[in-house]
């Protein structure tokens, strides 16, 4: 929150005579719009006014103006799907299952990981004459294989708290699949 936004907010909370209750309830409302926020960001970082995004997006300039002005409650997928494909961009939603066992979703962690490398090699396959583009890529993949090995053996021995787990033997129990959809 910027020092003007709350400087007014200290100032309005000392007249109705609840300066800490103003400021959480305008934090609770920032946080409930923090989609709203990045979409809107988003369109104006690529100059484009209202108008223009809505005729790409196939929505009423009135619809896309609503969007702005709600809440993160008030979005449906559709209407996000719509927006950010009028700008150029696609949508992933990865869903988090608190109730699941730490292994569980460690697992869907790294599933998560692989889906995204795999969409890595998938732009290097795009464009195959991009050497550049393509070795950048490879050498990323290597980076992110290597930094991974390095943390597990770092971390080891700090999570190894059940009996030692021989070579080859199961560690994960069988799980769903990643709950990691493209929208």
């Amino acid at each position: 929150m910027n020092a003007k936004k709350e400087e007014d907010i200290k100032a309005f909370g000392e007249l109705v005579g609840d300066p800490d209750g103003l400021r959480k309830e305008v934090a609770r409302l920032d946080e409930g719009c923090a989609l709203v926020s990045a979409l809107e960001r988003l369109r104006v970082e690529r100059g484009l006014s209202q108008r223009e995004l809505a005729a790409r997006a196939g929505i009423s300039p009135s619809t896309l103006n609503r969007m702005e002005a709600g809440t993160d409650d008030q979005l449906t997928i559709g209407a996000v799907r719509r927006y950010l494909g009028g700008l150029g961009l696609s949508m992933h939603i990865m869903l988090d299952d608190e109730s699941l066992p730490a292994a569980a979703k460690i697992k869907q962690s790294v599933i998560a990981i692989g889906h995204d490398l795999a969409r890595l090699a998938d732009l290097a396959r795009q464009d195959p004459g991009d050497k550049e583009l393509v070795e950048g890529i490879g050498r990323f993949r290597g980076e992110v294989l290597f930094n991974f090995l390095l943390r597990y053996m770092d971390t080891q021995s700090k999570i190894s708290i059940a009996p030692d787990i021989r070579p080859g033997e199961e560690v994960f129990e069988e799980a769903e699949s990643p709950l990691l959809h493209p929208v």
